[in-house]
Formats: structure tokens, C-alpha cells, sequence
């Protein structure tokens, strides 16, 4: 799995860091979960297991969100890793605050993390988690900076529920394949 997001201590709680965020959750809940380790200058990464046993990688690339393809690219074809067994974890406005959705495959969405990465494996067929952040409010005239904002701390402890439920399902997912994680974890869901 991988999670998108930007490197540094300044994005470290914004919502663009949704990706990151679950990535560190992911980490923290699984077995025998090694120390982040640096991949070539593009990213951290880190290899884990499930309570089940099951060994699986966690990635984060540090190349900022607009070139997250870069690591993905480079570390998916040193392993030799078929990007269709991957589950790429971000952000998404356009789905209410702490709701998830999971997608086999499809365009990015116009999220330039998830566009990267589809260019950067010339294809969309690449299983995705979208974490919802919320709508901008309709003032709000751009939306890298409603991105790139904190959650109030209303806001925050619905996306660290929303955060949980992402969780589970990544879990559910490496156990049991991707398709099982969206019967569990769609259902409800309209976006």
C-alpha cells in the first residue's frame, strides 16, 4: 500500500496528508512492522505483516503529491510488482469528510497524486482508497489552499474515525484482496 502525500513537518496535518496519515496508521497497528527506510531519495518505505501473516510493503513517497509516481514507478519495477495488486491510499474533496471509498480501477479524479502515479505506470487500472477531507466552502476560491489547510478540531475527530475505517479496510484488503475490502467497506457510500 502506499499513501500520498507531501514530505515535511508543514504538511504533516493537513488534509492533503490523508495519504501519509493512513500510511503511518497502517504501520502502527501492523505485526512485526520494520522501521521507515529510505528508497533512492524518492520516498520511505517500509515492509510489514498482518495479524494473518501476511507480508505486504508500505510506502510514502517524498517527492511531493504532484510526483508520487516517481517512487511507485521506480520501486514497483525494482520488485517486480504488478501495480494492479497495489492499493494507493489519498485524499479526496469530493467525498464527505471521513467517508471512504475503494475503486478498482478508474481516472485519478483530477487528484494530481493518483494522475501521477497512472501516468508514471501508463495505466488506470490501479486499485485506489479515497479518503474523504470534506467540499471547500463555496467562498473558498482555491482549492490547493483549502488542501493544503489543517481540520479543525471538529473536523479532526471525524477524519481520524474516517482515518480507522481506512485502516480496517487496508487490512481487509492485503488479507483478502481488494474487491473483498469494497463489499465491506463501499456499502453506504454514494460517491
Amino acid at each position: 500500500m502506499a499513501g500520498l502525500g507531501n514530505p515535511g513537518p508543514r504538511y504533516s496535518r493537513t488534509r492533503h496528508n490523508a495519504g501519509f496519515m493512513l500510511a503511518d496508521a497502517v504501520r502502527d497497528k501492523a505485526e512485526a512492522a520494520g522501521e521507515w527506510k529510505s528508497w533512492r531519495e524518492l520516498g520511505e518505505y517500509c515492509r510489514a505483516q498482518t495479524s494473518t501473516g501476511q507480508s505486504f510493503y508500505i510506502l510514502k513517497p517524498a517527492t511531493y503529491m504532484n510526483e508520487s509516481g516517481r517512487m511507485l514507478s521506480d520501486f514497483c519495477h525494482f520488485y517486480k510488482i504488478d501495480i494492479r495488486t497495489a492499493l494507493i491510499c489519498f485524499d479526496d474533496m469530493s467525498l464527505d469528510l471521513g467517508r471512504i471509498r475503494l475503486r478498482m480501477k478508474g481516472s485519478s479524479g483530477g487528484q494530481r497524486g493518483m494522475e501521477s502515479v497512472i501516468m508514471s505506470m501508463s495505466t488506470e487500472d490501479i486499485p485506489r482508497l479515497r479518503i474523504g477531507i470534506g467540499k471547500p466552502p463555496k467562498q473558498a476560491g482555491d482549492c490547493k489552499d483549502f488542501v493544503l489547510s489543517s481540520f479543525s478540531p471538529g473536523e479532526w475527530k471525524t477524519f481520524c474515525a474516517g482515518l480507522e475505517t481506512a485502516r480496517q479496510a487496508v487490512f481487509e484488503a492485503v488479507e483478502h484482496g481488494v474487491e473483498s475490502a469494497m463489499n465491506k467497506f463501499n456499502a453506504g457510500t454514494s460517491n
